[in-house]
C-alpha cells in the first residue's frame, strides 16, 4: 500500500510540474493583456503635436495653455494627456560655471530670439511602461532627430525634452528691397518669404553658401543661424528662342543686360537629351554692349538637331550673383523662305512653348552646377 501511495504521489507531482510548465510556455507565447483583455503592444513611436507653436514675442503661457496632442504608434494614448507640459530657459549658474535650465513661470514672459529654450512633455508612469526600449521620438513640424534627451523620474514618469531655441534666418537681397529676418525653432521648416524687388531684374531664388545650392523651403530645415542670398534673373535683351538651320552660314547672337566683365560661367545643355555640351572660348565670342554672346557658325554646325538651353552666371563687384538664360533650336536643312501667307495648322507656337518649358526644367540644375564650379 505504501509503495502504491508513493508511486501515486510521484505521478501527481510530475503532473503538476507538467501543467505549470505548459502554463508558463503559453504565457510566453501569448501577448500580455490588460484587465479588459486588450493586448498591450510595445509603443515604438511617440509624436507630439502642439496646439500652438512658439514664436518670438509670443507669451509663453499663451502657448502652453493650448496644450498638445500626444500619439503613440499613430493612435492616442488611452490615458489623458498630462498637464505637466512647459518650457524651460537656460540661465548661467555662477557656482557651477555652466548653463542650467529652469521652468518658465509667469503670465507676462515672452519668447525672445536670443534665449535657449527646451520644451518638455511629461508622460505618466502608465504611458512610460508601454514604451519599447528604442522608441522613436518626434514632434509635428520638426525634422526627425531633434529630441535632446529623455528624462526619467523616481516615480516612473518620463519627460520628452526638445530643443526649442530660435535661430535667425537673414536674407541678403543683393541690392533689392529689404526682406525681414525669420526666427525659426531648431529643426523647423520656414515659409518662403515675400520675394524682394529690384529695378530691371526679376527675382530668381535664394542661394545658400553653406549648402552650395539653392535653399529648398520644403526640404531644408533650420538648425542654426543662416544667411540666404538673393539671385536675380538678368533680362535677355535680344536673341532668345532663335532657330539655327544646319545648312545656313549664320551665327547666333544673344544679348544680356549684364556687364561682360562680370561673366563667371557659361554652359550649354541639350534640352532634348538632358546632356551638357562641351564648349570653350573657341565656340563663341564676347563683345560689349551689355553682354553680347555670339555662338559661331562653325560650332553650331557640330550640334545635333534639337532644343538647347544656354545658361550664364554673373558676379558683380559687390559679390552679388545673377543668372541668365536663353534658348535656341537647331534644325536640319536650310532656312525656309519667308511667306506672308498664313498656313493652316501652324504649330510653331506650340513647338516654341515645349522648347522653353524643357529649358526651364534644366535651368535651375544648370545654375547650381555653375555656382559650384566657381566656388571650387
Amino acid at each position: 500500500m505504501e509503495r502504491i501511495l508513493r508511486f501515486s504521489t510521484r505521478k501527481l507531482l510530475a503532473f503538476v510540474l507538467a501543467v505549470a510548465l505548459a502554463v508558463t510556455s503559453l504565457a510566453v507565447l501569448l501577448p500580455t493583456v490588460t484587465k479588459a483583455g486588450e493586448p498591450i503592444e510595445p509603443i515604438t513611436e511617440v509624436t507630439i503635436e502642439l496646439g500652438k507653436m512658439p514664436e518670438v514675442g509670443a507669451k509663453v503661457e499663451s502657448v502652453v495653455s493650448e496644450g498638445a496632442t500626444l500619439t503613440a504608434n499613430g493612435q492616442g494614448f488611452d490615458s489623458e494627456i498630462p498637464a505637466n507640459m512647459g518650457y524651460m530657459v537656460s540661465t548661467w549658474d555662477a557656482t557651477t560655471q555652466d548653463y542650467v535650465y529652469q521652468l518658465i513661470e509667469g503670465d507676462d514672459i515672452v519668447f525672445n530670439e536670443t534665449a535657449q529654450y527646451r520644451l518638455f512633455v511629461e508622460l505618466t508612469a502608465e504611458q512610460s511602461d508601454k514604451l519599447s526600449g528604442d522608441f522613436v521620438k518626434s514632434i509635428e513640424g520638426i525634422a526627425p532627430g531633434y529630441v535632446d534627451y529623455v528624462q526619467w523620474s523616481d516615480s516612473g514618469s518620463m519627460a520628452l525634452v526638445y530643443d526649442f531655441s530660435f535661430h535667425t534666418v537673414s536674407f541678403d537681397s543683393a541690392g533689392g528691397s529689404e526682406v525681414d529676418p525669420i526666427y525659426a525653432i531648431t529643426g523647423s521648416y520656414i515659409a518662403i518669404p515675400t520675394a524682394p524687388t529690384k529695378a530691371g531684374y526679376e527675382f530668381w531664388a535664394w542661394w545658400s553658401n553653406e549648402k552650395e545650392d539653392y535653399f529648398d523651403f520644403e526640404e531644408d530645415y533650420i538648425i542654426h543661424n543662416i544667411e540666404l542670398d538673393a539671385n536675380w534673373l538678368v533680362p535677355t535683351l535680344d536673341g532668345d528662342s532663335q532657330t539655327f538651320y544646319l545648312e545656313s552660314d549664320n551665327d547666333l547672337a544673344i544679348r544680356w543686360d549684364a556687364n561682360k566683365d562680370d561673366l563667371q560661367t557659361l554652359e550649354l545643355y541639350n534640352v532634348t537629351t538632358g546632356e551638357p555640351i562641351d564648349m570653350d572660348e573657341n565656340c563663341y565670342s564676347l563683345t560689349d554692349g551689355s553682354t553680347i554672346l555670339t555662338l559661331k557658325n562653325s560650332f553650331l554646325k557640330t550640334l545635333a538637331a534639337g532644343d538647347y538651353s544656354l545658361s550664364a552666371s554673373f558676379k558683380d563687384t559687390n559679390d552679388d550673383w545673377s543668372v541668365a538664360f536663353a534658348t535656341f533650336s537647331v534644325v536640319e536643312g536650310a532656312a525656309p523662305v519667308q511667306s506672308t501667307t498664313p498656313q493652316t495648322g501652324d504649330n510653331s507656337n506650340l513647338v516654341e512653348f515645349v522648347s522653353i518649358a524643357g529649358a526651364a526644367t534644366l535651368g535651375l540644375a544648370t545654375v547650381v552646377a555653375l555656382r559650384k564650379k566657381v566656388s571650387e
